[in-house]
């Protein structure tokens, strides 16, 4: 079976002391699994593309249009200040997502975030588990805008896809409200 493919989304600067040395942590802990790590950041990863520089907002949609189209089959998008909790959390992302095929996206759970059922439609998905190919052609049409969690599950329920939150896949938001 090939390596499931992890994007890291990040916008960290060394001048951000904080942030930075949140990124390497998840990192750290990242390279403790067998998965493809790829580090999406803002300064470099768009280069060829002509896409950079762009505001923290607008690489949002970037990172996850790049993921979509770089990614070999279905994977994961996490922000750089986002600890997966539990070992083989990307695989076990992936498994939630196979066991429920009527999702396109899986999102996990904020540790703070007190949810009883197993799945649940959400608005904010956090760090996800994502089917190939569904991300991608959605917000094409809006890489140059700024947009947050919301707006894209709006533009995804509109096309008939579904985002739920899964109850027993968490992860830790280290740099939440920061």
């Amino acid at each position: 079976m090939a390596q499931i493919n992890v994007f890291v989304l990040s916008c960290a600067t060394e001048a951000d002391q904080i942030r930075w040395h949140l990124m390497e942590a998840c990192l750290a802990r990242w390279r403790k699994e067998n998965v493809r790590l790829r580090l999406v950041h803002n300064e470099t990863t768009f280069a060829s593309d002509g896409l950079l520089p762009c505001d923290r907002r607008i690489f949002f949609g970037r990172g996850l249009f790049y993921a979509d189209r770089e990614a070999e089959g279905d994977y994961i998008v996490i922000g750089d200040d986002c600890m997966p909790l539990g070992m083989e959390f990307a695989a076990r992302g992936l498994d939630i997502l196979s066991d429920n095929p009527e999702y396109e996206i899986i999102g996990s759970r904020f540790m703070a975030n007190k949810q009883d059922e197993e799945m649940i439609d959400t608005l904010d998905p956090g760090p996800m588990a994502i089917r190939k190919g569904i991300i991608g052609p959605i917000i094409k049409s809006h890489l140059n805008e700024t947009f947050n969690d919301r707006e894209m599950v709006y533009w995804l329920n509109a096309a008939g896809h579904r985002v739920g939150l899964a109850r027993d896949w968490r992860h830790n938001h280290l740099g939440f409200k920061l």
